[in-house]
């Protein structure tokens, strides 16, 4: 059973629409996820560590979201000012 004369054109437009919804999903579907999640605002959860007995002081940083706890690395040059922000709400880049 074929198409017939009348039908054709219907699907080369059924086609050609579907390429079209496809080719323009296509930039939404590679978007880079470091960019996405560049962002994350919630309250900033500081635990501090001793090491041994006298040892040195390590401080563990997270951040609770809406959607929950992400760890975070700080530099060792950025730890005091970590502590001064100790519970309050930041915006992490």
């Amino acid at each position: 059973m074929g198409f017939s004369v009348r039908s054709r054109p219907v699907a080369w437009l059924a086609v050609a629409l579907i390429t079209v919804a496809l080719a323009a999903s296509l930039p939404v579907a590679t978007a880079d996820p470091a960019r996405v999640l560049s962002r994350l605002d919630g309250q900033l959860l500081v635990a501090l560590a001793r090491e041994g007995h006298g040892g040195t002081t390590r401080v563990h940083v997270s951040l609770r979201t809406g959607s929950g706890v992400v760890p975070m690395h700080v530099a060792p040059s950025e730890q005091a000012t970590v502590r001064a922000l100790a519970g309050r709400r930041v915006r992490a880049r």
